[in-house]
C-alpha cells in the first residue's frame, strides 16, 4: 500500500500526516511523489501509523505513480495554461484602453510561457510523456 493511501485509509490530509508524524508537509509531498525517504523519517512515519518500521517497509511501497496522478498534474498544466490565456487577454484590452498599445503586455506573455514551460518541463521530468489535449 503505498503511502497516499496508507494516509488516506485514515482519513487523513498530508497536513495531518505531518502533525501526528513530525515530518514537515513538503517531505510527505515528495515521498507521495517518489523520492526514498531517510530513516528518521521512516522512523516518525511507523510511529504515526503506529506500527514498526519493517512492517511499514513491507507493507507499502513510498511511491504512488498511477495514470491518475499523471492526469492530475497534466490537468493542472491545462488550467495554469487557461488562466495564462485569460489573462492575456484581459491585460491585452486594459493596454489598448489605457495606452493605445499592447506592447507592454508582451513581456507578461513572455515570462508567463517561461513559467509554463518550467511546469510542463517538470510534469515530463516527474511522470514521462503525457498529451496535453
Amino acid at each position: 500500500m503505498a503511502l497516499r493511501e496508507r494516509r488516506l485509509a485514515r482519513g487523513w490530509s498530508q497536513e495531518d500526516l505531518a502533525a501526528a508524524s513530525g515530518v514537515s508537509t513538503r517531505t510527505i509531498q515528495r515521498i507521495e511523489r517518489g523520492q526514498e525517504p531517510g530513516p528518521e523519517t521512516i522512523r516518525s512515519l511507523a510511529a504515526a501509523f503506529e506500527t514498526n518500521v519493517e512492517t511499514l517497509r513491507k507493507g507499502m511501497t513510498m511511491t504512488a505513480t498511477s495514470p491518475n496522478d499523471i492526469s492530475e498534474h497534466v490537468r493542472g498544466l491545462q488550467l495554469h495554461l487557461a488562466i495564462f490565456v485569460l489573462v492575456i487577454l484581459v491585460l491585452t484590452g486594459v493596454a489598448v484602453f489605457a495606452t493605445g498599445s499592447p506592447g507592454w503586455v508582451l513581456w507578461v506573455v513572455v515570462f508567463w510561457l517561461m513559467g509554463i514551460a518550467i511546469h510542463a518541463v517538470s510534469v515530463r521530468i516527474m511522470y514521462g510523456p503525457f498529451r496535453l489535449f
